[in-house]
């Protein structure tokens, strides 16, 4: 993560009463402690690219893309990377780059 968002997770881990390193950050209104889904993730993601006027088409592999590439750029190890990402290969990696 870059500074800013470093500060703004910790500003607000700061700002709840407690937290579980378990819970999850996007929950879902449907019960305790779900994550909100991929659908919701995607709405998400395309009303705030909307809203700072991205023209590109974004979505939730976009991130996924995009984490893989800093993560790449900045060293860390491919190993890492391939099961973040949950690719069997190094090749689908540097082809996703």
């Amino acid at each position: 993560m870059n500074k800013a968002a470093q500060k703004s997770l910790e500003e607000l881990l700061e700002s709840l009463d407690t937290y579980d390193m378990d819970d999850y950050i996007f929950k879902s209104r449907e019960g305790n402690n779900r994550p909100i889904t991929r659908q919701q993730a995607l709405n998400v993601i395309k009303d705030a690219a909307e809203a700072i006027r991205v023209k590109e088409n974004v979505g939730t592999h976009t991130l996924r893309k995009t984490w893989g590439c800093h993560a790449w750029k900045s060293g860390y190890s491919p190993a890492l990377i391939m099961e973040t990402l949950n690719h069997s290969n190094l090749v689908a990696i540097i082809k996703g780059l």
